[in-house]
């Protein structure tokens, strides 16, 4: 069975905390969305999926790597201060209700 490239990024994400493809993949629309001004924000949105979508079918687990990785990086640089890998701020944890 080859693995998928969905498969792979999961597994890897554990050992290098790299998001998986789909949430890496709203991430950088999301940051589009907030960050960049219309015009470049519809050229980035239609490069980001096009390079997704071309490397949807790839096996090879170093490329699936490096390929999350720079994209991760591109993410980072975005968002600026706001990327958190994951963790709440406290003022968003007070903003929960305890149920």
């Amino acid at each position: 069975m080859f693995p998928t490239l969905r498969r792979l990024a999961a597994h890897s994400a554990k050992d290098i905390s790299l998001l998986p493809p789909l949430h890496l993949y709203r991430r950088l629309l999301r940051a589009h969305r907030h960050k960049l001004p219309l015009d470049v924000r519809l050229l980035g949105d239609e490069y980001v999926k096009s390079e997704f979508r071309l490397h949807r079918d790839v096996t090879n687990p170093l490329y699936i790597i490096g390929f999350l990785t720079e994209w991760q990086k591109y993410a980072q640089q975005l968002e600026g201060d706001s990327w958190r890998e994951g963790k709440l701020d406290t003022a968003k944890l007070d903003k929960m209700s305890g149920m």
